[in-house]
């Protein structure tokens, strides 16, 4: 994977990350009941959007990021979870609290 590189973990900037793709989620659950036909594009949007925030949140705390002139900067995110330990996960210890909460 030659478009990442090795940083420092950055647990911080990573809470940050899943903040703003939950808030990406409460507006996609906004437009929604305003008319998924009409902002259809709008919400996969989003959604990608909160999924490659999430994944960056994953590679800020174990220290990787993409390079910033990488062309396929997006595609090395996903190529990095392809690669990542199954059985490690983010967990309200490591990074912050769920993403989706029960109840």
């Amino acid at each position: 994977m030659d478009d990442l590189v090795e940083t420092t973990p950055d647990k911080e900037r990573a809470k940050s990350l899943i903040a703003m793709a939950r808030l990406r989620l409460e507006s996609v659950e906004l437009m929604k009941k305003a008319g998924l036909e009409k902002f259809s594009s709008k919400i996969i949007e989003e959604y990608y959007e909160s999924v490659l925030e999430l994944v960056t949140a994953i590679m800020c705390i174990d220290g990787r990021k993409t390079r910033s002139d990488a062309t396929g900067a997006h595609l090395a995110s996903i190529a990095y979870m392809r690669t990542y330990s199954a059985g490690r996960h983010c967990t309200k210890e490591t990074c912050a609290a769920p993403l989706v909460q029960s109840g």
